[in-house]
């Protein structure tokens, strides 16, 4: 329940599906770099989706791999003043831009909010309506099935260009899907939902970036969404806030169910380690076989560990469901009390 909740939650704020196919990476390549997500695998069989090594193994095939060269390990040192952060709104790239700069203590810039001169609008039996105000909120009209909406952002040395539809919740339901784009890459066939986000492919003849939205099975006739938010995205700053994090990396020497165990080596002056274990009341941390309270830091997604001075340090995670010990103990005690009682008895 909560990987769930925790999943939901970052894929709101950070705008991750948590999936990657072949054909782009969507704002992922920032937000698995804070994830510490290295690889990723997908492939698709006659529209089964390959999860495992055992399926692979039945089809006999090699899985499709890909490899994100900016990103962090499980665990790593940041500023303290993470341990109190919350995301500033339900923009992902404002998210982004601002969880990396308290991470990091200096400000970043991943993405940069595009120009509303640069973008373009190509309407067939549809329409985007703004309904109040400069930035929102905006009402999608796609009545017929012939409804398209063709996007193109003039490509101002744009490294990438990705666009969000925000929406105030996320849907998750496959009925709800609010539109559909061959931009996709989530895993979900073509449908994008409540303020997912995704990149635009880019046309070098003209000179542009561009989308094609459109109607499908599954997406909506109307949507309604509180901003349309275009930004591009700028590699040198991920390497730059690559740089900054990782040079005080916790290296991962064992891990099983429910146990991680790795090293750390403290030499600046961050005394914080932010791991992207989800936080639950059930993890206990041992610092140099000394047990170490746990900080929920984030929102309360991740456990924090506060360390004391500059050194190496040997840390295990290890986690026991909430309730399984005094569990254990009632069981114990109930059935000492039956056998008690059957020896009263004879």
């Amino acid at each position: 329940t909560r990987a769930i909740e925790l999943a939901t939650g970052m894929r709101m704020k950070l705008g991750t599906y948590l999936t990657i196919g072949e054909r782009g990476w969507n704002t992922e390549r920032v937000a698995n770099m804070i994830l510490g997500v290295k690889y990723v695998t997908r492939l698709y069989i006659n529209q089964s989706v390959i999860t495992s090594i055992s399926d692979l193994k039945e089809y006999e095939i090699e899985p499709l791999i890909n490899l994100y060269e900016c990103t962090l390990n499980l665990g790593y040192m940041v500023e303290d003043d993470i341990e109190d952060y919350n995301f500033p709104s339900r923009n992902v790239f404002v998210n982004m831009n601002d969880l990396l700069s308290h991470m990091t203590g200096k400000e970043t810039e991943c993405f940069t909010k595009i120009p509303k001169d640069n973008i373009k609008y190509t309407y067939k039996d549809a329409s985007v309506f703004l309904m109040d105000g400069t930035d929102g909120p905006y009402y999608v009209d796609m009545n017929y099935p012939e409804s398209e909406i063709h996007v193109e952002v003039k490509d101002d040395s744009y490294d990438k260009v990705f666009v969000q539809f925000e929406q105030k919740d996320a849907v998750f339901n496959e009925n709800d899907y609010v539109i559909s784009c061959d931009n996709i890459v989530n895993g979900l066939d073509d449908m994008i939902t409540g303020s997912g986000s995704m990149e635009l492919f880019k046309n070098s003849d003209k000179d542009v970036f561009f989308c094609d939205i459109y109607r499908s099975q599954g997406s909506a006739i109307e949507a309604e969404f509180d901003s349309i938010n275009y930004y591009c995205y700028d590699a040198d700053a991920q390497r730059s806030a690559f740089d900054n994090l990782s040079g005080e990396q916790m290296i991962c020497t064992d891990y099983k169910s429910g146990y991680v165990k790795g090293e750390v080596a403290v030499d600046g002056d961050r005394r914080l380690l932010m791991t992207t274990i989800p936080y639950d009341e059930g993890w206990k941390c041992f610092v140099n076989g000394s047990e170490t309270n746990i900080i929920p830091i984030v929102g309360n997604a991740f456990i924090g560990v506060k360390l004391p001075d500059k050194g190496v340090y040997e840390l295990e995670f290890k986690y026991e469901a909430p309730g399984v010990k005094k569990g254990y103990i009632i069981s114990l005690t109930q059935s000492l009390i039956i056998i008690l009682t059957i020896l009263l008895l004879l």
